[in-house]
């Protein structure tokens, strides 16, 4: 069965660098993968006052009557008539529940069979704290940090400022890489980490195991 097609929509400002555009469509690949969608054209607009890209978009959306448009946020569509039109997915939402991020390093197939409860353990507790996690980064080589680097883009983009960690460890095992990841999220973004083995545990009906690595 094939994915329902989503469209995605950029308003850019004039100036903005093709860094951050290219940051911007990375985040909504990203989106369209984690909701179960087929990300189809991105459409564009640059400057204020250009509509054509919006006009293209609404022009697919009848052909293909597809009602889905994934946007880095509601801004880029405050100068274009969205009512009625199609149905919006915006990365940055829901301000009643700040948006957060998890992740981890799956390094082993033992990691891999954990990482469902151990990303079970995430979205509880920071449901708990009234955040939306929004998605898990993982990491799955060793010493890399390509999902970190990820995550990193779209708190910038998103302003989220939590992320939630099985432990520390899942940073880096190495103590100063560690500090320095840690660093560039606590200092760089204003991020606050939450370590799961540093949490105190639920005690409801649904017991919260350890997070912390084995």
């Amino acid at each position: 069965m094939m994915n329902p097609l989503i469209f995605g929509y950029l308003h850019i400002e004039s100036g903005q660098s093709p860094d951050e555009t290219f940051r911007q469509e990375r985040a909504l690949k990203g989106y369209a993968e984690r909701e179960g969608f087929s990300l189809a054209t991105i459409y564009r607009d640059v400057g204020s006052g250009s509509r054509s890209g919006f006009a293209a978009l609404v022009e697919e959306l009848a052909r293909t009557e597809t009602r889905h448009v994934v946007v880095p946020a509601m801004g880029h569509l405050q100068e274009v008539p969205t009512e009625g039109e199609f149905e919006v997915h915006a990365i940055k939402t829901n301000p009643a529940r700040p948006l957060a991020y998890g992740y981890l390093r799956v390094l082993t197939d033992a990691d891999d069979r954990r990482a469902v409860a151990l990303e079970q353990n995430m979205k509880r507790f920071a449901a708990a704290q009234g955040l939306q996690l929004t998605a898990i980064y993982h990491e799955f080589d060793s010493g890399s940090i390509d999902a970190f680097n990820e995550l990193v883009e779209v708190l910038r983009l998103t302003g989220a400022r939590d992320v939630f960690v099985p432990s520390l460890e899942h940073l880096a095992e190495n103590d100063p890489l560690q500090r320095a990841l840690l660093d560039r999220l606590e200092c760089g973004f204003s991020t606050t980490v939450h370590s799961l083995d540093e949490l105190p545990h639920q005690q409801d009906d649904t017991t919260v195991t350890s997070a912390s690595r084995e």
